[in-house]
């Protein structure tokens, strides 16, 4: 059994195995429990799903351990029938970045369905080897990359990156396709204690819009909300065209110049509705009858610190307008954890666990790779976790 619950003189005791990173926790875990009014099963489930890399394999508790070539199958068991999804792109120089999001999403926010997407076999490898729902999209990837090497990280617009950020667009267009309502997140994304889904259904409620974007130059691409019609179906596969004209941009760049043509900005019902009504000027030349979807925008929670870019200083998570902090305006793993930490929202133990291990590719080629593991800090500082989960004012 992974996990051995006991009672003992009234206190509740818990202990994972050793291959779960030799983890203790005592009743102070299980007082946190209680502080958050959730039964004690329910919150342990809520600790192995957001972080399932220090657990040993069990489909008991990760039924989608294996479908990592099925998507359909883990669509069905990732969105609780929900038919919503969150996709998250991963690439395997980015795992404590990954790790980070993922324990934000499921601890903080709540949020279980989700997808990560693995665009080539090392990243794959690493994903499965860290329990996570991965998906296979490196049939993705070699349309959008082939022969990009992955050997190093992505810098901003070389032809890794934009290989990365290109590849998942016709991803969001399938699964829209199949009907389900997606929400998008970059790597470098951590959040906040809020409920995410219900905080951009109300925004679309609200503003009717088919599509929402945090605003920046639109728009950052980082993390949307996207609702299956017609008109998004048209501005996904428009957008994923315009890759053939804007081959030196990436994709935020690339929406940026399809502004007035297959979307168009607005924030208020009013305005959407009139938004849904205009004819999509479509690159691709067929099916003219397609109507510009209605895009809205949300204000950055770092606006009010006279910019775009993320402060110099760390960032309250109750605040009304923080559902998450993005590591905008930098590139590279180092300088994005290091900006996440200053924010207050970097939420793993500096020290990580490294397991070498070797994986054969398809090429037949042997290449040894590094899987990582890494602690949430507040498994072990209640006070951490209690500054995200205890805010008096949050959905």
């Amino acid at each position: 059994m992974l996990v051995n619950a006991y009672q003992t003189n009234n206190r509740t005791w818990l202990k994972l195995s050793k291959s779960a990173g030799g983890i203790r926790m005592t009743n102070m875990f299980f007082e946190s429990l209680m502080r958050n009014n959730r039964s004690g099963w329910e919150e342990l489930l809520n600790v192995a799903l957001s972080s399932p890399w220090l657990f040993p394999k069990s489909r008991t508790l990760f039924p989608y351990l294996g479908l990592h070539n099925n998507l359909d199958a883990l669509l069905h068991i990732m969105a609780h029938q929900s038919k919503k999804i969150l996709i998250l792109g991963f690439n395997w120089h980015w795992q404590a970045m990954a790790q980070n999001n993922i324990f934000t999403l499921v601890r903080f926010t709540r949020t279980t369905n989700y997808i990560i997407a693995a665009g080539d076999e090392l990243t794959l490898f690493v994903c499965i080897e860290l329990n996570l729902p991965c998906y296979n999209a490196t049939s993705y990837m070699m349309k959008s990359g082939k022969n990009v090497s992955n050997t190093h990280e992505g810098y901003f617009n070389d032809p890794y990156y934009l290989a990365m950020v290109w590849y998942l667009l016709p991803l969001y267009l399938h699964i829209i396709r199949r009907g389900f309502t997606i929400m998008k997140s970059d790597i470098d994304i951590s959040y906040a204690g809020k409920n995410i889904w219900k905080k951009y259904e109300l925004m679309a409620e609200n503003t009717k819009a088919d599509i929402i974007f945090m605003k920046e130059h639109p728009a950052n691409t980082g993390h949307f909300y996207a609702i299956p019609n017609d008109r998004v179906i048209a501005f996904f596969e428009e957008w994923v065209s315009s890759q053939d004209s804007f081959k030196n941009l990436n994709d935020q760049q690339a929406l940026a110049h399809l502004n007035g043509k297959i979307y168009m900005i607005c924030n208020s019902a009013d305005s959407c509705n009139h938004v849904k009504t205009l004819p999509m000027n479509r690159l691709r030349g067929n099916n003219t009858s397609s109507k510009i979807a209605a895009v809205s925008t949300y204000p950055s929670s770092f606006t009010r610190f006279s910019g775009i870019c993320p402060p110099d200083k760390a960032i309250n998570p109750c605040d009304e307008d923080v559902l998450y902090v993005h590591t905008i305006c930098m590139s590279g793993f180092l300088t994005k954890m290091n900006k996440l930490k200053q924010l207050g929202f970097w939420l793993m133990e500096d020290i990580c666990t490294e397991t070498k291990l070797d994986i054969s590719l398809q090429s037949s080629k042997v290449i040894s790779v590094s899987v990582t593991r890494c602690v949430p800090i507040p498994r072990l500082s209640l006070a951490v976790e209690n500054t995200f989960l205890h805010c008096k004012a949050s959905i």
